[in-house]
């Protein structure tokens, strides 16, 4: 999201990343919720599920994009988080970078969109969760959608590689091919806990993060690891 808090949206992911204090995509202060940028378009939510968050612009997306609303975390996925609706969806490079990283300095969204270009970028979804009860936790879920299963690789590896040298840590994520954890390392201010994952032509990630020392904890790697594992049963390439 945007601003400085536990979320870093590493932009070409459009996607949301949560880390701690740096940003590759999104960041926001902690107190704040994600925003739009007013050029992305946006989707109304699926069938069974909750509207878009107020202030997006009403209507279908483009083809390309509405595909990929089905691609997310469903209520239930994430134990104690319920879907809010779309945050963000683009379906070309630009608009997405936009959408994820509008504060970051131009050159290095630039970067981000050439790279998206690149690997063949053709559409990006965004969900955003918040728990049930109430609270500073928040989740994400998104996904991406390239012209091919290489390209959707790269990205995952483009993204993963630039969270760590931002300090982040991965770990092993079981049951799903390629999958791997990403989190902020212990003693920080904040607690962000990922999944990245590919499947055939597509890429998704799905996170979430929440004050450090908050008990009990929104949510556990085991929590979000089988949250990742439905997604990924269900979603094919």
């Amino acid at each position: 999201m945007r601003g400085r808090s536990w979320w870093v949206w590493p932009a070409a992911l459009g996607a949301i990343v949560l880390g701690g204090c740096g940003s590759s995509h999104k960041s926001t202060s902690a107190a704040s919720k994600p925003s739009i940028a007013a050029t992305t378009p946006t989707v109304s939510a699926p069938s069974g599920a909750p509207p878009p968050p107020p202030g997006l612009p009403p209507g279908p997306p483009p083809a390309p994009a509405r595909a990929l609303t089905g691609r997310v975390l469903r209520a239930g996925d994430l134990p104690g988080f319920t879907p809010q609706g779309f945050s963000a969806l683009a379906t070309t490079a630009a608009s997405w970078v936009q959408a994820g990283e509008a504060q970051a300095p131009p050159a290095e969204r630039s970067v981000q969109i050439a790279l998206l270009k690149r690997l063949g970028f053709l559409a990006g979804v965004q969900e955003r969760l918040e728990p049930r009860g109430g609270g500073r936790a928040e989740s994400i879920s998104i996904v991406e959608r390239f012209g091919s299963t290489r390209s959707a690789r790269a990205e995952q590896q483009a993204q993963v590689a630039r969270l760590k040298k931002r300090g982040l840590t991965t770990y092993a994520v079981a049951s799903i091919p390629g999958a791997q954890g990403i989190a902020t390392a212990p003693g920080g201010p904040f607690t962000g806990l990922n999944v990245a994952f590919t499947r055939g032509a597509y890429f998704y990630l799905v996170g979430v993060g929440f004050a450090a020392g908050t008990s009990p904890a929104p949510a556990t790697r085991a929590g979000l690891t089988t949250a990742a594992q439905r997604l990924y049963a269900r979603v094919r390439g």
